[in-house]
């Protein structure tokens, strides 16, 4: 681990996630110790009986390196890194084949990335669309599916929006007063303002090609996705 996080003072810093994804790249290496990783199978007790001097890579700082790698390894099986062997003593684990890919420094960044976005809080209509290639990193086909999967939303409630796209299709759509998306259950001003919050999303994020904002990484991707993922949301409410 210490060619990995070199000092001790790194492991109050890091994350828990962290700390995690590196644990399991060192488990995953050639340099892991042999009595930890036998016939595909991963000890935590032999992991963390460490025996003598020998054993401890950051001298007096190893207990607290300890603390903070137990915590590590907990977040490991909550996430489905490490599942448990059936029929063995307990602390025994395998790597799930998720964790198997866990092979290089640009491999921990890339789940770190992915975990950014918690699919089972995404509208499913955004996650079918969006949440493959944000997890591929490709963060502006990501922003650009989700909201793309709005107006297809939009469009397909047909009438006067048949033929419409983009701001066009939501000004109709939106239209106030009068149009069929719009909620006669809020005053005018509220309208006024849903509509404008659809042109806007749809005319600065749908195209990231043609458009300044492109989101280019994880953080705002995610945040925009989530954002389609909430005006999807409002779709479910107003589309009987």
């Amino acid at each position: 681990m210490k060619d990995l996080i070199p000092d001790a003072s790194l492991y109050q810093e890091l994350s828990t996630e962290e700390v995690a994804l590196t644990l399991m790249l060192h488990l995953n290496s050639p340099g892991a110790r042999s009595d930890v990783v036998q016939h595909g199978m991963i000890s935590r007790h032999n992991y963390f009986n460490r025996v003598g001097n020998a054993g401890r890579e950051y001298g007096d700082r190893q207990d607290l390196v300890d603390r903070r790698l137990m915590e590590g390894w907990a977040w490991l099986e909550s996430n489905g890194f490490l599942i448990q062997v059936a029929g063995q003593p307990a602390g025994w684990f395998f790597a799930s084949e998720k964790a198997k890919a866990v092979t290089s420094r640009e491999a921990v960044q890339g789940f770190r990335q992915a975990f950014l976005l918690q699919r089972d809080r995404l509208h499913p209509d955004i996650s079918k669309v969006a949440y493959s290639p944000f997890v591929r990193g490709a963060y502006a086909d990501a922003t650009f599916a989700a909201f793309r999967q709005i107006e297809i939303r939009v469009a397909n409630v047909g009438g006067s929006l048949a033929g419409l796209l983009g701001r066009k299709l939501m000004d109709e759509a939106f239209k106030v007063p009068g149009g069929p998306l719009t909620d006669m259950q809020i005053i005018v001003a509220e309208q006024e303002s849903m509509r404008n919050i659809f042109n806007g999303s749809i005319g600065l994020f749908k195209n990231p090609p043609s458009h300044r904002h492109v989101a280019t990484d994880a953080i705002e991707a995610a945040e925009l996705v989530g954002f389609a993922s909430y005006l999807m949301r409002i779709l479910d409410r107003l589309i009987v």
